[in-house]
């Protein structure tokens, strides 16, 4: 077995002792440094797991243990969705430490596929030169590739958006374009993805992967069951519609769901309604009202001046008559997860600073 990384091909010993040597140099940037420890630990035949800290999607994060063979069939099933073959090209532009990245890295020595990598910065996409089969980013990467360029990088035949919701406004600017666009959906515990969603072909649904089942708890949240990854009736906290026994559409998550009046609102179903019209970071959230229990709020980010009355007339606009906020906060900075994704608990009790 040959493994090729950044245009270098090497041998399994060649392989272990280039990680020994590259993690020997003092001047290695750290986010490059994960990348081949995760290697050098990886290919080392006496270790038959690695751990990875969670998101929080199934409840507090934490630190998991995951077998290298789940792993390794995690990786064969996105392969085998991609067609990835020998030989095709893999680039790696998010960090390392994360679950999406260490299976990027899986996918390409399994697959005796090309592994390229570059630093994970906002613009990283737009600096891919070389023809790419396969690629995975975070929203952030892929908001600033469009605002850097409309036609997006021709040179990524596919790419997978993980780690955060893609809203519409984003998603209507991926169509029409040579580089099939993907919405992921899954965690660390599932080792990455279990479902993808095509962009590129406007689909709204969420299709499971090979040898992947999935039900509803009497809470709506979703039940996945992955024998082959080591998943078993893994009970998530989003909110899902299952349209076919391999389709689902999801809906939110329920830890914020907002009860208003004996009215339960989903935030993030408001906030994809506003998505195209809020040209700032913003979030959904809600405060004590003495009348309805909890009161509708409008979060938004910004050092510049907003016009709330405008910018609530347009709100009536678009969303159900309860659905309207009640109050609108404006912050100068938001507090966001390592991942870009928003703290909305943390952000929400600034309000009381």
């Amino acid at each position: 077995m040959q493994y090729q990384i950044q245009h270098n091909k090497y041998t399994l010993p060649q392989l272990i002792d280039y990680c020994v040597f590259i993690l020997s140099k003092k001047d290695v940037p750290e986010w490059e440094r994960e990348i081949w420890l995760f290697i050098q630990l990886f290919i080392d035949d006496t270790k038959d797991s690695f751990n990875n800290k969670t998101s929080g999607s199934t409840g507090s994060a934490k630190v998991i243990t995951i077998d290298k063979k789940y792993a390794i069939a995690s990786a064969n099933k996105t392969n085998s969705f991609f067609q990835l073959q020998k030989n095709n090209s893999i680039h790696l532009c998010m960090h390392a430490k994360y679950i999406g990245a260490k299976m990027m890295i899986v996918r390409a020595l399994v697959g005796e596929m090309r592994l390229s990598y570059s630093e994970p910065k906002m613009d990283a996409l737009c600096q891919i030169k070389d023809d790419i089969d396969f690629c995975a980013c975070v929203p952030l990467q892929i908001i600033t590739l469009l605002e850097l360029s409309k036609e997006g990088n021709e040179n990524i035949k596919n790419l997978i958006i993980g780690g955060g919701a893609v809203y519409e406004k984003i998603i209507s600017k991926l169509l029409n374009h040579s580089t099939q666009y993907y919405q992921t959906f899954g965690m660390t515990e599932t080792i990455s993805h279990i479902a993808l969603l095509n962009i590129s072909k406007a689909e709204k649904a969420y299709t499971i992967l090979p040898n992947t089942s999935i039900s509803k708890n009497d809470k709506e949240c979703l039940v996945i069951d992955a024998p082959d990854i080591g998943v078993k009736q893994l009970t998530t906290n989003d909110i899902v519609d299952i349209i076919y026994p391999n389709q689902f559409l999801w809906k939110g998550r329920i830890d914020n769901i907002i009860n208003t009046g004996g009215v339960k609102i989903n935030p993030e179903q408001v906030e994809a309604k506003l998505a195209s019209y809020i040209h700032f970071p913003f979030f959904i959230s809600s405060i004590p009202d003495e009348k309805l229990g909890n009161k509708i709020i409008l979060i938004i980010e910004s050092t510049s001046e907003i016009n709330k009355e405008n910018l609530l007339t347009m709100i009536k606009n678009k969303v159900a008559k309860y659905e309207v906020p009640k109050d609108i906060f404006v912050l100068n900075t938001f507090i966001y997860t390592e991942t870009n994704k928003i703290k909305r608990k943390e952000t929400l009790a600034l309000l009381h600073n």
